[in-house]
């Protein structure tokens, strides 16, 4: 106890958890007095005489502490896992951001909506920047008409299970948390037995369907990386985010803008500066037949569309792959006219020469 008075008294935490605090076999009892803190309060003590411990929370404010519940050990230990709900106050972010269920699309309506717009008349044909910009709007508005959206909320975060967890995994982790509250109730030997049976078929089972998991996904890492690094990030317990940078006069910057940008010029600064103003002439080539004029298929837009990968990210458009190839025939004929008028004006659309780039530490 006087190291934990001492722990507190330094760090002043607002919630502190124990079990067993006292060791199981030690004659040493604790009184109500000993476990009452100056400006905490204990709204779960359990003092048990028979050489199982105490199992004590102690919480800085009043009635922020619910629905408690002992549960089974971790592993082979003997400490009990204490489960309860946690009342605190913060402020609620609104996120900004918006994530599109791209699953969840109705692209048959998409496709009949797109199949209906007169992309000759639409389309000037005389701007290669407005005709992309006219075509981007058109398909911004569809996605948002024809795919459900969810504003992405930090606040609230889903808890996280294994993977590679199935059904039958569930079933054993309950049998096994109800083999231990009935050892809990009952303290009988047989029970304790029981218990220890299910944790052990849980422990072997896990096991094997975790080494199943991991093996399957690294035979299929080729085929599908996004599941190699969905399951890699998941394991992850520490994320650091990008540390402070220095800027061109050495000065440390912390703002997330700031390094961004100071990436950024980095980032265009590591390219090789050609000299514009002395370009080499070209050898004289002889020809029989002068390239007058390019067309472009709409199948050879359409081949290409169907190449895209459907598991990339979308560029700085906003236009993900998957939602591209769904409606790839009725954006085929717009496309054909965008990139007919840009060859001809000898020009591309401004969005065209952006890409994001993400450094990786």
């Amino acid at each position: 106890m006087p190291d934990l008075l001492q722990l507190i008294e330094d760090h002043e935490p607002d919630i502190v958890a124990l079990t067993e605090v006292k060791p199981k076999y030690s004659k040493t009892t604790l009184t109500e007095a000993e476990i009452c803190i100056e400006g905490y309060h204990t709204p779960i003590h359990n003092l048990e005489m028979d050489g199982r411990g105490i199992y004590l929370v102690l919480t800085s404010e009043e009635n922020v502490v619910n629905n408690t519940q002992y549960l089974a050990p971790v592993g082979s230990s003997d400490h009990c896992t204490i489960i309860f709900d946690y009342t605190c106050q913060t402020q609620a972010i609104e996120s900004k951001t918006v994530k599109y269920k791209y699953d969840k699309g109705d692209y048959r309506g998409m496709r009949q909506y797109l199949g209906g717009i007169d992309w000759a008349h639409t389309l000037n044909e005389c701007s290669e920047q407005e005709d992309w910009d006219t075509f981007q709007n058109i398909l911004e508005s569809a996605m948002k008409q024809y795919i459900p959206v969810h504003k992405a909320n930090d606040t609230k975060r889903k808890r996280k299970r294994n993977l590679y967890m199935n059904k039958e995994g569930f079933r054993l982790i309950k049998t096994k948390d109800r083999s231990w509250q009935r050892y809990l109730q009952t303290r009988n030997s047989l029970d304790y037995r029981l218990y220890c049976d299910a944790r052990n078929t849980l422990r072997s089972y896990t096991r094997k369907l975790k080494s199943d998991f991991e093996e399957s996904i690294s035979n299929e890492i080729q085929e599908n990386p996004k599941a190699f690094w969905k399951y890699t990030q998941s394991r992850t317990t520490i994320r650091n985010g990008v540390g402070d940078l220095r800027d061109s006069n050495g000065d440390l910057q912390n703002e997330d803008i700031i390094k961004a940008e100071i990436m950024n010029k980095f980032f265009c600064g590591v390219f090789t500066h050609e000299d514009t103003n002395h370009v080499p002439a070209l050898e004289t080539r002889h020809y029989s037949e002068a390239l007058v004029s390019i067309v472009i298929k709409k199948e050879d837009i359409l081949k290409n569309i169907m190449k895209l990968n459907p598991g990339k990210s979308a560029g700085p458009d906003g236009l993900h792959p998957p939602v591209l190839r769904e409606i790839a025939n009725e954006i085929a004929t717009p496309l054909q006219i965008i990139f007919t008028t840009s060859l001809h004006n000898g020009n591309l659309p401004q969005q065209w020469k952006l890409g994001q780039v993400t450094p990786i530490f």
